[in-house]
């Protein structure tokens, strides 16, 4: 094999504050943006196998003790950061279709 028959690849891993816990079965998460300074907002797909009936979210990189907008496929509710900056809700009607969320500070 000469070098120029060699292919480099490089990957890269980017870490989040971003902590899905299903009850049951899997849930495949893609991280669509992480903003960590700005508005600070976040925003991701999930998709629950098909025994997952409830996902509890912990997120992270946010304001300490802020009033914050979460929004699951439109339907917005809204939560209270903790002391170091962590959200945590639990999305109770979860389906195996892909959703969206988004989490945005209230102002």
């Amino acid at each position: 094999v000469c070098s120029s028959d060699l292919i480099i690849k490089t990957s890269f891993v980017y870490t989040r504050n971003l902590q899905a816990t299903p009850d049951a079965g899997i849930a495949l998460i893609n991280v669509t943006v992480w903003n960590t300074s700005g508005d600070l907002s976040k925003r991701w797909l999930v998709q629950a196998g098909s025994a997952t009936r409830r996902i509890t979210y912990r997120v992270g990189d946010l304001e300490p003790n802020s009033a914050y907008e979460i929004v699951k496929d439109g339907v917005s509710s809204k939560g209270t950061s903790d002391s170091s900056g962590f959200l945590s809700f639990t999305d109770s009607a979860v389906r195996t279709g892909v959703v969206e969320f988004i989490i945005r500070r209230l102002i």
